[in-house]
């Protein structure tokens, strides 16, 4: 189960964004997770939740924005969607180009965003005091 590894990661990399921070809790992370991961999405938010227990980021929601797989034709430059089970989207549909394409995204995994609950009187890092 792949997903448990790259949660892992998410966690720590939430974890460590926040800790010189006067952050009081992590109430929101959103992940950008591309359609080439092949990550079962039903498995993201309760191993999220097992992995933040006792972090700052417990109880914290987890929201997925999907990627989709886009690839630029190398002859023309075109960005085109492409699914790897159908052929037919491998032609550019600007040049005509069959299989002589880039892939752009589609493969990421990665935390978007950090949505977060400051303590009373801190900073946010834009140094704006708050209350």
């Amino acid at each position: 189960m792949h997903e448990m590894s790259l949660l892992r990661d998410a966690v720590d990399i939430v974890s460590d964004a926040v800790k010189d921070a006067d952050v009081k809790a992590v109430t929101k992370v959103v992940l950008a997770i591309g359609d080439m991961r092949d990550v079962v999405e039903a498995y993201v938010p309760s191993l999220f939740e097992r992995l933040t227990r006792g972090t700052i980021a417990q109880g914290a929601g987890v929201e997925i924005i999907h990627v989709p797989m886009t690839a630029r034709c190398r002859k023309c430059g075109f960005v085109m969607p492409i699914d790897v089970n159908d052929e037919k989207s491998w032609t550019c549909p600007s040049c005509g180009t069959y299989k002589d394409f880039r892939i752009i995204t589609g493969n990421e995994f990665m935390v978007k965003s950090i949505e977060v609950e400051m303590r009373p009187g801190g900073v946010r890092d834009d140094g704006v005091q708050h209350e």
